[in-house]
Formats: structure tokens, sequence, C-alpha cells
């Protein structure tokens, strides 16, 4: 059961179409329901709301203008950054917007002059004091320092962090030396508040990033210990009298199409469906192959850990994944005998190589006799002999290659 797309890109705006096609949809068709878009498992929370309406006033009536994914990493990345402690903690204040400038205090309804003291602009709020202020430009000036974007006036510390984390493989370090210069301004700017003498920027750059360099270089041997041997991860064939499916989903953004791989089963659709939403989806279609073809005695494994949680009903699932679970569970019940595993990447390298073969497929595809040479060989690693089932588009059997050495 798949989206209509045309239908639906003929009726709706491009954001609207592009927002129903990313919904996946289960074979078994269950019932249509309201979800909260807000939280993980789709169910309304105080916290939530709260939280949306926070955005929106902060935002000036302009919601959903941060990744929620992004600044999620970017909380979670905070703390894991190579900075000693206190200038991690300063971060985290300066993220969650409770340092003490002036505009924080007049909103605690403490009397102080909501101007800056250094430059006498009329408002002095966290970004202000880090970047705009006539203090901090001459830090800034004194380095050769360069950001990938412009840092708007409205905008927060925590956005500045989600914006340079997308620069991180292409600058690495980048989030660390900007914290640091910060906390060296924030650190000036209170020594001139309390009657200090203010030094010149290049000074306060020189300090704060000697200190960063010479914390790492005392933890550089506790941060990379010596490798480990890489554990040897291969695929496990079931108990006798079972059948193995292993699936796999890929997400191929460039060309917005997701591909799917079931152990035997290759095929690719145009859709906008996550990394997470597309491994479901590959397992629900492999309960669907194993039916059609008979087999009613099955080891269902997939690299997807999340999913496979989700289906043993350990972890919820998420909003996006319900109706998937759903339809899964529902199919479960129509074996003798049926379980899920997880496996690493490295033990479902065959239905991985498939998922990504499938990007220059436009339909199923089926190999009678014969298969493509690297899935092959993918197979032969694993196992001296198998039985390799593909499905054509109707999902029926093709063949089985025995003895692929």
């Amino acid at each position: 059961m798949e989206w209509k797309t045309e239908l639906i890109r003929s009726c709706f705006t491009v954001e609207d179409a592009d927002a129903i096609l990313s919904i996946p949809l289960s074979l078994h068709r269950p019932k249509d329901r309201r979800i909260w878009a807000e939280t993980p498992n789709g169910k309304f929370s105080v916290k939530s709301a709260y939280r949306l309406a926070y955005e929106e006033n902060r935002g000036g009536g302009k919601v959903g203008c941060s990744d929620p994914s992004a600044r999620k990493k970017a909380w979670k990345g905070l703390w894991g950054l190579n900075l000693p402690q206190k200038v991690k903690h300063f971060a985290w204040k300066a993220a969650r917007n409770i340092l003490d400038s002036n505009e924080a205090l007049r909103q605690r309804h403490i009397e102080v002059d909501s101007g800056c003291a250094l430059c006498r602009n009329p408002t002095e709020n966290i970004l202000h004091i880090l970047w705009f202020c006539a203090h901090a430009k001459n830090v800034w000036n004194s380095s050769k320092f360069y950001l990938p974007f412009d840092i708007g006036p409205t905008w927060s510390f925590l956005d500045v962090l989600e914006n340079l984390q997308r620069f991180e493989d292409v600058q690495p370090g980048l989030i660390e030396r900007f914290i640091s210069v910060c906390w060296g301004i924030w650190k000036e700017r209170n020594i001139i508040r309390t009657g200090g003498s203010s030094k010149p920027g290049r000074v306060t750059l020189k300090n704060s990033l000697g200190l960063m360099n010479e914390y790492q270089l005392a933890n550089e041997g506790s941060r990379n210990p010596a490798a480990e041997p890489p554990e040897q991860i291969r695929w496990k064939p079931p108990s006798q009298g079972q059948y193995k499916v292993n699936t796999d989903g890929a997400v191929f953004a460039n060309q917005r199409k997701v591909g799917l791989g079931v152990l035997i089963l290759g095929l690719s659709m145009v859709g906008l469906l996550g990394a997470l939403e597309i491994e479901t989806k590959a397992l629900e279609i492999g309960l669907r192959f194993a039916l059609d073809v008979g087999i009613r005695d099955a080891v269902f494994e997939s690299d997807a850990l999340e999913v496979v949680n989700a289906v043993q009903g350990i972890t919820l699932p998420s909003s996006s994944t319900q109706f998937l679970v759903y339809g899964i569970h529902q199919q479960a019940c129509l074996f003798r005998s049926c379980c899920f595993t997880h496996t690493k990447r490295q033990g479902n390298v065959p239905a991985h190589i498939l998922a990504q073969y499938s990007k220059s497929l436009v339909s199923y595809v089926a190999w009678l006799e014969s298969c493509p040479s690297h899935i092959m060989q993918a197979c032969a690693q694993d196992l001296d002999f198998m039985y390799y089932f593909v499905v054509d588009r109707r999902m029926r059997v093709c063949g089985p290659i025995e003895n692929m050495y």
C-alpha cells in the first residue's frame, strides 16, 4: 500500500505534499488517528505544549524555525566536548539562557539597568555580550576565527551551536574553539563589571584558547585509548526447520528515494521516509514476503535495534512507525513460530547491499538462476550452502541458488 504520489502533489503545496508522503503506510491499513507531533510517542503532554508555546513566543510567532533533531543533537553533544568542565557548564547555562545578563535578570524581576555595561547598547542579552558587543567584536577581530554562517540578531546561543554542528565534519573542533572564546569574553566582561581593568582582545583570545589547548593536550591519552580489535560479526543460520529473513532499508536523500532489502527482495520506490521508517517498512514487507512464499517458521533479523525493540515491546514505537509495528504484529500471528532478532550491520551485509542496489531499480526485479555478482558474493561469504529467494513484482518465488561457491 503506497501513496498516490501524483494525486497528492496535484492537491497540495510542495511542503504539505512532502509532509504527507513522509508518513509510512502499513500493509494492514489500520484506522486513522490523531497524533501530537511534538512528542516521540504521538501522545499529548503539557511539557511539550509548554515548550512549543515558549518557542513560539521567543520566535515572534514563528514556530518550527529550529530543527528538532538538530537541537537534540546539540544538547546531547554539549557534554561530550573536549573542554574543561567549567567551560562546558558555561556553555550549558548560555544555551539554557540562564547566564546573568541584564536582560535575564530583569526577566527574573531583578531591578537592573537593561543596557550593556560595556558598550551602552539599549539591551544586553547573552548573544549581544558574546558576539555583538564592541568588547566582544574586539576579541573576535583579533582572531582568524571564521564562522561559515551569519548570526542573526534574534538568535539564541543554542541556535548558534546547532548551526556549528552542521559544519563539524568540515571544520573539526569548530564548536570547541567558539565556546572557549565565548567563555573568555564572558569572564572578561565580569571582571570589567566588577571594577577590573580591561585587557586587549588578543590577550583574552590567547588565554581562552590556551586553556582549551592545555586541557586537550593533558587529556589526549584518556580520550584516545588503545584501539581494541574489532569484533567479528557474521551471519548466523536459523534453527533446524526454520528460515531466516534478513531485512534492511536505505535512504537516498539526494534522489528523494528509499530502498528496501529483504533477503532476497529488492525494490526502490519514490518517497521521503526517514531511516527509522524505512527500516520498519522493510521488516513489514519481509513478513509479507515470507508468508507469500509459504514460510511458516521464521526468524526475522534486522540491523535496526530501535525497530526490533519496538516490535518486541521493549520500547514504545515512535509516532511515525506505530501503524507499521501494528501491521507487523498482525502478520506475525499468521506464522506457526516467529521471532525477531537484532544483528549489527556486519551480520546483515547481503540485505544491506541489496537495499543499496535498489537505488538503480524502478520496480520489483527478479533474477532466475542468477543474481548480481556482488550480492551472490556477500551471501557466499556467510554460508557454503544456502537458498537464495528472489521475488518479482507479484511476490512470486523465482528460484533457489545452491552451492554458491
